[in-house]
């Protein structure tokens, strides 16, 4: 029988599968199997003193008697409630490893019902407990770091001060320990629910209150004043990308953040150019390397997942729930304002055109004396400081399935990549490359989104013209040749030999 489980608040109507503050941490009740009637939780008592059993049921009634209202957490707050919860976390019963994770975890529980409802208790939970009962608390694992994490999110929803502390240095500790943790419980399916409530958190932190530059600043292994990526990249920022991704993939269907209307758009814009800015730096980092860049390599490919994970919200599900909807077509065509598409451009600049593993032909890739397609300077300039090999792979299929993704429907981006000399960019991404699988498909529909209503795009792609042909190395063992006739613009099969 499980310590606690989610009850509503009386007088409330159902609760929704949504994370809300008007949910509480209460024991389950059981019925007889006869009666029907509730009767106790059967589960003993965890081994302990006296003393300790009779403070984890008092513990327990405390944590429950939230549940009737706001009324019961105020006089809580008035009696000093939180101080004393504070206290018993930085001095516990020594000596009895279980005793003490129990009460750390009911203690967690209490914080958390406390702080479900906004004002004075919610308050005084902060006041007694930032940071070092949170960074007590956040020293054991499992059971207790999910209701810590809600005890965080309902104090982070409540206040924008408060969040912006725990992206501070006081509350790096505790960011590090709980996203240290989630890595250690991958795969344990007793841990799904904690790490589902640190997603939570951290949804919360960065798509409405905007604070992934600080996040990224408190995970930072030496701390920048100016959040700035560079030398400050830690593994946990890393698996900090990897939650908001999956945070991303669930926020159509799991309502759980409390969102405000008129500022909501604007915050998690700030953090997702943050991103942006981020991909770009990082790639700067990897190619000042030569390649050699694993922990670089994998921020980018986090990143990249984030990014493909927004665009994929073009069925209009709001990423956060509030009066007004926050689609991913909405911030995905703002963040395409603010430079993502000759970025993306640039890498594939970069990276140059694709290669098989075959090896070629003697004489081939040599330098083609015709005119080459026009790409605009800026872009040939910024791709010079990026990557000229994948950094990891399947990295060229995430730059096309992004840029894919945000031609979808998008007039400015289609024009936009038209005017930067990017059509013959995406076209070249469309065949078979042996470090990025599915390349050619996710080219393929970049194509069509470009195309999509765009007359000015599909002209530019029905006046290319071939300017000269490209050996084949199977080819050219045979002793054939690729030809072009001028007049006609047609190819032909020929022997080497043939001077036609």
């Amino acid at each position: 029988m499980a310590d606690c489980d989610t009850t509503n608040e009386p007088g409330e109507p159902e609760a929704s599968s949504s994370m809300s503050t008007a949910e509480y941490l209460t024991i389950e009740e059981e019925e007889d199997g006869d009666t029907g009637s509730p009767v106790e939780p059967s589960k003993p008592l965890p081994q302990m003193s006296a003393a300790g059993q009779q403070l984890l049921l008092l513990l327990r009634v405390l944590r429950n008697l939230c549940a009737t209202g706001t009324e019961a957490t105020k006089a809580m707050a008035d009696e000093g409630v939180p101080e004393q919860v504070a206290h018993l976390v930085s001095d516990p019963l020594q000596g009895n490893t279980e005793g003490t994770a129990h009460l750390s975890k009911v203690a967690a529980q209490l914080l958390a019902n406390m702080s479900a409802n906004e004002g004075q208790a919610l308050d005084a939970v902060w006041r007694a407990c930032y940071p070092k009962t949170f960074i007590n608390l956040s020293g054991f694992q499992r059971d207790v770091h999910g209701p810590l994490c809600r005890a965080l999110l309902h104090c982070c929803s409540a206040s924008e001060k408060y969040a912006v502390e725990l992206c501070g240095a006081g509350g790096s500790v505790i960011l590090r320990r709980l996203l240290a943790a989630s890595v250690r419980q991958n795969g344990d399916c007793e841990v799904e629910e904690q790490v589902m409530e640190l997603g939570w958190l951290l949804g919360h932190l960065v798509y409405v209150r905007g604070l992934l530059p600080e996040l990224f600043g408190a995970l930072a292994e030496v701390q920048a004043e100016d959040n700035t990526v560079g030398a400050t990249l830690d593994p946990l920022q890393c698996v900090l990308l990897e939650l908001l991704s999956e945070e991303m993939e669930n926020g159509s269907t799991r309502q759980q953040l409390k969102v405000s209307a008129e500022v909501a758009p604007e915050k998690a814009l700030r953090s997702l150019v943050f991103l942006v800015t981020t991909i770009r730096e990082v790639g700067s980092a990897i190619a000042k390397t030569g390649g050699d860049a694993p922990l670089e390599a994998s921020i980018l490919e986090a990143a990249f997942q984030v990014l493909k994970d927004l665009f994929a919200l073009d069925d209009g599900a709001p990423i956060t729930k509030g009066s007004r909807r926050v689609s991913g077509r909405t911030l995905g065509s703002a963040l395409c304002r603010q430079g993502l598409v000759p970025l993306l451009l640039s890498f594939l600049v970069a990276l140059g055109p694709i290669r098989t593993a075959r090896p070629a032909a003697s004489g081939d890739a040599q330098p083609s004396s015709a005119p080459a397609l026009s790409t605009e300077p800026s872009i040939t300039a910024t791709a010079a400081s990026l990557p000229r090999l994948p950094p990891y792979l399947g990295f060229r299929t995430d730059v096309v399935a992004v840029l894919a993704h945000a031609a979808y429907g998008r007039r400015q981006v289609q024009d936009e990549i038209l005017r930067l000399g990017g059509v013959h960019i995406m076209l070249s991404q469309c065949q078979v490359d042996d470090t990025s699988p599915m390349v050619r498909e996710w080219a393929l529909w970049g194509v069509r989104n470009m195309c999509m209503g765009n007359q000015a795009v599909q002209r530019a792609i029905m006046d290319l013209q071939p300017v000269a042909p490209l050996q084949n190395p199977d080819l050219a063992q045979m002793g054939l040749q690729v030809q072009l006739d001028p007049a006609s613009g047609k190819f032909s099969v020929a022997k080497q030999s043939d001077p036609r």
